[in-house]
């Protein structure tokens, strides 16, 4: 069976020159494009136009599964879980987690919902800090931009290796994540889960992850100092979404027995 893939829905007409084709169309967006800064569709209406065409189309966000469901696409959910490297990897750092009194901020300050999200949340641990003692690593691309609105209580490490990743990864209390408004839904909160680090995420950040165990959400200031102040156990073994994962390979399967010619493209 021949495939060819397609990154993300930027390529809006697509998925029309396919069905017109007669070519079976499985779209996995990672997210809905529309909603994101300088978009490049013309509208979220022509995405999810784009989208309902595919015979199938599998969401990593629960949300944007029950949205594309009520413009009549075929959706799913198939949620993120760390490819088997990357798993591996994390259990390592589970194994030999020796946690500090050390907050950890993740994510690429180039991101603007996450470097919004960086700030305030910089702006409410400083206030928070009047009532907890804590000091906090900020990790990711870009983060050293971050200076100005900083004091002595955040370490702003900007990129770091690997080696430097796993060794704060493995010392960090509980991971803080903080976002603006997006679309999608966070890969590295399955990630740290599965290294054993409990998170504590707003609810734009949480989205699609609420019943994680491990997870804490917090909509106000309020909530975040009340989460900070309880005991945080480690982040129990993240269950393998096995259930959606064989309904994806199900769905590859059904669609090429169905026209043994035809084309799966990946939207």
């Amino acid at each position: 069976m021949q495939t060819f893939g397609l990154g993300t829905t930027k390529n809006y007409v697509a998925p029309f020159v396919a069905k017109d084709q007669n070519f079976k169309v499985i779209a996995i967006p990672q997210n809905l494009e529309s909603f994101v800064p300088d978009a490049f569709h013309e509208s979220l209406s022509t995405e999810i136009q784009a989208l309902a065409k595919a015979d199938i189309v599998f969401c990593i966000s629960r949300e944007e599964e029950w949205l594309l469901r009520l413009h009549g696409a075929n959706a799913h959910y198939l949620p993120y879980y760390p490819p088997h490297a990357i798993e591996q990897h994390l259990l390592t750092i589970r194994r030999d987690r020796a946690p500090k009194n050390r907050y950890l901020i993740l994510g690429s300050a180039s991101n603007p919902p996450t470097r919004q999200g960086m700030i305030e949340q910089i702006h409410w641990l400083k206030q928070i800090r009047q009532h907890l003692s804590f000091e906090v690593d900020i990790v990711g691309y870009k983060t050293e931009s971050l200076q100005e609105y900083c004091d002595e209580t955040f370490v702003l490490h900007g990129t770091v290796s690997d080696n430097q990743l796993t060794t704060i990864l493995t010392q960090t209390k509980t991971a803080l994540i903080h976002q603006t408004a997006s679309s999608g839904a966070l890969t590295r909160i399955p990630e740290l889960l599965t290294a054993g680090i409990p998170v504590v995420a707003n609810g734009n950040a949480c989205r699609s992850a609420h019943s994680y165990s491990g997870i804490y959400c917090y909509d106000d200031l309020f909530e975040l100092l009340d989460r900070l102040n309880q005991p945080l156990d480690p982040a129990p073994m993240l269950p393998r979404p096995v259930t959606a994962e064989k309904r994806f390979i199900d769905a590859v399967q059904h669609l090429s027995q169905s026209s043994p010619n035809a084309t799966i493209a990946s939207l």
